[in-house]
């Protein structure tokens, strides 16, 4: 994995959000010094004036093929997860200075048994078929966890699969010997900044701009 998560990704996701709420249709300019790698990856917005991990839930959406260019999926990345995501209303200017914001960048993708990963260390994607009595197939679903979510949640990783499964909008009752699930486990260098990061790092990008002029 070359590309390691910094505070300066996530800081340029809340200024593409930003610049967006502010009626600005095309993303600023990220940091030239920014990797141009093709990547993939999950950018994630919480709401609240506490830690990361006490904070809301408000937008989170990213992508597990396709991977484009680091700057590419940043900008992209951080509008549709914070005004696309059909679980949340989109996030209005007035939330900003209660915003987080988190950024997964995902690797080593490896295709796994349902269970054989480790809780805090990979995410886990399945896709997942159950099948009636007599054998027939009564529904597909797919559903993906970033690593952090099973240990913050406290959950095993059969706790974990069944939560998959609901995710994955599957409601009735079912076995796992009913289902044939396709698993891959990942990994994923991630990183995270509130807003008022955010204010100082733009503060001193302006800076060092006007120190140029």
């Amino acid at each position: 994995m070359s590309i390691k998560a910094t505070a300066e990704m996530c800081h340029y996701c809340f200024e593409v959000l930003v610049s967006n709420l502010n009626g600005i249709r095309k993303s600023p300019e990220p940091p030239s010094h920014f990797p141009k790698d093709k990547c993939l990856l999950f950018v994630t917005w919480r709401y609240g004036k506490s830690n990361f991990e006490e904070t809301e839930l408000r937008g989170c959406k990213g992508a597990t093929s396709g991977a484009r260019p680091l700057p590419y999926m940043l900008a992209r990345y951080s509008l549709i997860s914070a005004l696309e995501d059909t679980r949340f209303k989109p996030i209005n200017k007035k939330e900003l200075p209660n915003l987080h914001c988190e950024i997964n960048l995902l690797h080593t993708f490896e295709d796994s048994h349902y269970l054989d990963w480790k809780v805090g260390v990979h995410g886990i994607m399945i896709d997942y078929y159950v099948f009636n009595s007599a054998g027939k197939q009564i529904f597909e679903g797919h559903a993906i966890f970033l690593p952090h979510v099973a240990s913050s949640n406290n959950w095993d990783k059969e706790e974990t699969i069944r939560q998959l499964i609901r995710k994955g909008g599957w409601k009735g009752k079912y076995s796992f010997s009913e289902m044939k699930i396709v698993a891959q486990r990942f990994q994923s260098s991630c990183h995270n900044v509130d807003y008022a990061s955010y204010i100082s790092w733009r503060d001193t990008v302006k800076q060092v701009v006007n120190t140029q002029k």
